[in-house]
């Protein structure tokens, strides 16, 4: 491994270590803002994906998460059904809650494919697959996991405070606004914290870990 590659590889162990240990179920959403950076700098920037081929490991690394589609249609509905879901999975609050698969809907209260749901479905998703995979559909519509990302880092302040963008991003800033909370958090927020901490716990990142370590003495 080159110095380049070693230097890239040490960073993101670092980063998906801080995600694992340091995004707790009681860190604060400041915390979660400021550090939203190297998120989307691992996900959306491909730095893990670097890394994970820098260490001469096969294809691309996979991440253990909620499948809101899934969900969604196993229950029998559309997503214009929806007015509120969200994929979450994070862990939150002194409580210690976890909320995945969420569903709220218009006369969906009482329909009884909600009674015998077994609950939210999860799988392997490739990195490609998980970033434009939906966190959240708000009004019928689908919000992705990278979408929350930005938001988080380069509208609220993350990176960039830009006050003006259009579009998925004004549902978000409704969403952001303290009215609906999940886990006891802002759900956007809710959301970016689960975002973290399944890339930092999923199984091939305990792998990656590990490799990083027993190969190239990245600790």
């Amino acid at each position: 491994m080159d110095k380049t590659a070693r230097e890239l590889t040490t960073t993101v162990v670092e980063d998906l270590k801080y995600f694992r240990d340091g995004w707790t179920p009681t860190v604060a959403d400041d915390t979660l803002r400021r550090t939203s950076a190297s998120l989307r700098r691992l996900l959306i920037y491909g730095d893990y994906g670097n890394a994970w081929r820098a260490a001469s490991l096969a294809k691309q690394p996979s991440v253990e998460a909620v499948d809101l589609t899934a969900r969604i249609l196993g229950l029998g509905f559309n997503p214009t059904d929806i007015d509120f879901a969200q994929a979450g999975g994070g862990t939150s609050s002194d409580a210690g809650i976890t909320v995945s698969g969420a569903v709220v809907g218009h006369n969906l209260r009482e329909d009884p494919r909600l009674r015998a749901s077994a609950g939210p479905v999860r799988r392997s998703f490739t990195l490609s697959e998980f970033r434009p995979s939906p966190e959240l559909i708000v009004d019928g519509m689908a919000i992705a996991r990278d979408a929350v990302v930005k938001f988080v880092c380069n509208k609220l302040g993350g990176a960039h405070f830009d006050p003006d963008r259009p579009g998925e991003w004004e549902l978000l800033d409704h969403l952001n606004d303290g009215r609906l909370h999940v886990a006891g958090r802002r759900c956007v927020y809710y959301s970016i914290l689960s975002i973290g901490q399944v890339l930092g716990s999923s199984p091939q990142t305990v792998d990656f870990l590990r490799h990083a370590e027993s190969q190239f003495g990245i600790a």
